[in-house]
This record gives C-alpha cells, structure tokens and sequence, in this order.
C-alpha cells in the first residue's frame, strides 16, 4: 500500500491499534517516514460498541499513551466495528484528538458532512459501502467480487465530483493489498481516481477537521430516494449483517469534491486510507492486556511503560 500511495502521491490515515504500537514500531516508524497519519484504533480491535464506559475510557489512555511512546501524537480516532459508543468523544476531547472517524447509530444513514460534536471534537463519519471488508464479507446482498465493489465506489467518487460532498474509503492490506489481483486492482481504481480527476481532492483525516455546512451529500447511494441509475450497492443503507468487525484495522481517509470549502489554508493534497500490520499471534494472551504495559493515570498520559510479571 505504501508504494501506492507514493506512486499517485497521496497520503493516508492508518488507524492502528496501540498492541501495535508495541510490538510493530518498525511498521509504524515506516508509515510515518512516508508521510502518512496515523490514529488509535482501540488497543486489539475490541468490539467497541459492546465496552462498557469504563473500559473504553481505559483503552483510550492505554492506546494513545503507546503510539506517543513510539513517538506519534494521534489526532483521530476509529473505533473498532464501526460504531463510536457513549463517552468516547468526551474521553477523545480530553486527550487531545481533534476528530472521531467513526459512526453513530442514530446518523449512519446520513448524509456525510463534516461537523463539530458537543463534546468539541469533529466528526468525520463513512458509509458502510465504501468498506473494502464490508463489500466482500458483510454486504447483505451477498459478498461482491472486487469488480462490483469497483464499480460501487466508482460511482460514488462519479456522485462526489459531480455535486460536491465527502466520501471516506476504508481499505485493510489483509483484504485488498494481499497479492497483485483483482481486490487491489480496485483499491488502485480508487487510489488513481481520487489522485487524478481534477474535480476531487484527496485528504487524510486531520486536514478534513474544519466543520461546514451541509451541502450535496458525498453520495446518493446512502439517499432513499437514490436514482436506480446507480445500481451497485443497493442495500448501501443497511447495517452490517453480522455483529462486530474484522479482527483486524479499519482505515482510511476521505476524499472530498474540489468544489467544497478548502479544509484548511495551504492543506496539501493526500488520500485514501490503509493500516498496519496484524497482531503477532506468537505473544501470551497476557502481552495482549493493555494493564500490564501501561500505567494509566486519569488525565495525564503514562510515557513509559513496565512490563510486570504475573
């Protein structure tokens, strides 16, 4: 994905889980050296919906307190499976990030905009339909071939460039940067697109955090009264069939019309979104648990980390 990326360009938001912060810096260190962003993803791709308050407010601490040791400052946030959950923007607000990339139940079918929380942080949501595991694995329709999920985000990019808004794409390596196929195939249709055509401009997330207006949406597919010329993605408006996510990162930037209000003076150009790399399932269950590598302290984060013993 790298490579990509560096052949059209582009940068990305990687949102990686703090587990890998610890026992992936190489990755990580990799992505940074190329320009790329990179945000907390949970600790281990819990289902984050299903936390209770507690334990969220934990895992944030522990996961940004791990990519700050390994030297980055997260801005944004994506929660695990999708959904952001209560508390977690205030918790976000108070350790400095400036934008959750997740969704929200009562606003998932929406229209994508970006706009401020009460809690003083920015959204950026997605839609279901421009997940790469989504399309392949969750579409209710039944699982796309990388070509029907090509020409679903073909013509949400056609719907973007034409009437303005935001789209945000989520591509995993382990589903479309596996081999040279037909999957990456189309995660290079959408790479070159959002690069080249004069009418989008491709952002990662942090130059995305100015909150505007509502205007056109990012894409009528998410519309109910979406025109039947747009047949690839029919059930885009239906929640995921299964509970959870993948275990793996959700990533990804959004890519927005050039006719929408500039994110920000001088922002540079960039793009769509991939992440780092699985767990190493070789390690104890017990290297996996946040509490025995950092000490977490309520409002300051923990810089070093003390591995005790059981």
């Amino acid at each position: 994905m790298l490579a990509l990326f560096a052949d059209y360009g582009v940068r990305a938001t990687f949102f990686v889980e703090g587990w890998n912060a610890l026992h992936h810096r190489d990755v990580l260190d990799s992505i940074a050296a190329a320009g790329h962003e990179i945000g907390l993803h949970g600790w281990v791709h819990e289902k984050w919906a299903e936390l209770d308050r507690g334990r969220r407010e934990c895992l944030l601490f522990d996961g940004t307190a791990a990519l700050r040791l390994a030297g980055i400052t997260p801005r944004g946030f994506r929660a695990p499976g999708g959904y952001r959950g209560e508390r977690t923007a205030s918790v976000l607000a108070e350790l400095g990030y400036l934008y959750d990339s997740s969704i929200e139940h009562a606003a998932e079918d929406d229209p994508l905009r970006v706009r401020r929380l009460p809690e003083g942080i920015v959204t950026i949501p997605y839609h279901w339909d421009t997940n790469d595991y989504w399309q392949y694995h969750m579409n209710p329709s039944g699982d796309q071939s990388p070509a029907q999920a090509s020409a679903c985000w073909q013509s949400v990019l056609d719907d973007v460039a034409e009437t303005g808004g935001l789209a945000n794409f989520i591509f995993h390596p382990f589903v479309s940067a596996v081999d040279d196929d037909a999957s990456f195939a189309a995660l290079r249709g959408v790479v070159r697109r959002a690069a080249q055509d004069s009418r989008l401009d491709a952002v990662c997330g942090q130059d995305r955090t100015r909150p505007e207006p509502c205007r056109r949406p990012a894409t009528s597919l998410n519309r109910p009264d979406a025109p039947a010329s747009r047949p690839c993605c029919p059930h885009a408006r239906a929640r995921p069939r299964t509970p959870g996510s993948p275990t793996s990162r959700w990533a990804g930037a959004p890519v927005r019309s050039r006719s929408a209000p500039p994110c920000a003076p001088n922002a540079p150009r960039s793009g769509t979104g991939s992440c780092a790399s699985k767990p190493n399932s070789g390690r104890t269950p017990d290297s996996r648990e946040p509490a025995r590598w950092l000490p977490r302290v309520r409002g300051c984060i923990s810089r070093q980390i003390t591995e005790t013993s059981s």
